[in-house]
């Protein structure tokens, strides 16, 4: 019997931080993104369980990321 297990992840785009701030990549003057990806276990292609949640700061212009904790993803969101 064969069974096809994975991950899969799932990212979605928090919002905007409050405040304008340079880029350190590209110094321009930017708007962060705040995302989360989530990955979870799959079996047959289904998700059953997340096993990974992280947080991220993304340009806009040349897609420089960062990783973030989840309480300064709140921060960000919130100035």
């Amino acid at each position: 019997m064969i069974f096809i297990t994975g991950y899969r992840r799932f990212k979605k785009i928090l919002g905007l931080s409050r405040q304008a701030r340079v880029c350190t990549g590209c110094q321009a003057q930017i708007h962060y993104q705040v995302v989360r990806v989530i990955s979870w276990f799959t079996f047959f292609y289904i998700p059953l369980f997340p096993y990974s949640v992280r947080y991220y700061l993304v340009c806009p212009v040349c897609d420089c990321t960062f990783q973030i904790k989840k309480a300064e993803a709140n921060a960000w969101l919130q100035y």
